[in-house]
C-alpha cells in the first residue's frame, strides 16, 4: 500500500472514529460495503481507483470531480443535422 493510500485509509479510520459512525454508517455514506471498508482499514487490499476516490472524497469533504457524461451518436447526429437546417435557413 503506497504512503499516500495508507494516509487516507488512516484519516478515514479517524474521521470514523471522531464522528463516532460505525463501518456499517460509513458504507451507508459512501456506497462502499462494509466489508471492503473493514479490509481496506486492516490493510487487507488496496480500494480501486473509484472507490480511492469515494474515501477520499468522504475523507476531505469535497465532492468527487465528474467527467462530462459520453454524448450518443444519436445526440451527435441530431445537432448536426440542428446545424444544417440554421444554415440552409440563412441561405
Amino acid at each position: 500500500m503506497s504512503l499516500l493510500t495508507k494516509a487516507v485509509v488512516k484519516r478515514m479510520k479517524e474521521k470514523r472514529k471522531n464522528l463516532s459512525i460505525s463501518l456499517r454508517d460509513l458504507q451507508a455514506i459512501t456506497g462502499i460495503s462494509f466489508s471492503i471498508l473493514s479490509r481496506y482499514e486492516r490493510g487487507v487490499v488496496l480500494p480501486s481507483a473509484h472507490t480511492y476516490q469515494k474515501l477520499l472524497a468522504w475523507v476531505t469533504g469535497k465532492p468527487i470531480p465528474t467527467a462530462p457524461a459520453p454524448t450518443s451518436i444519436e445526440s451527435r447526429v441530431a445537432a448536426l443535422e440542428n446545424r444544417v437546417l440554421a444554415l440552409e435557413k440563412r441561405k
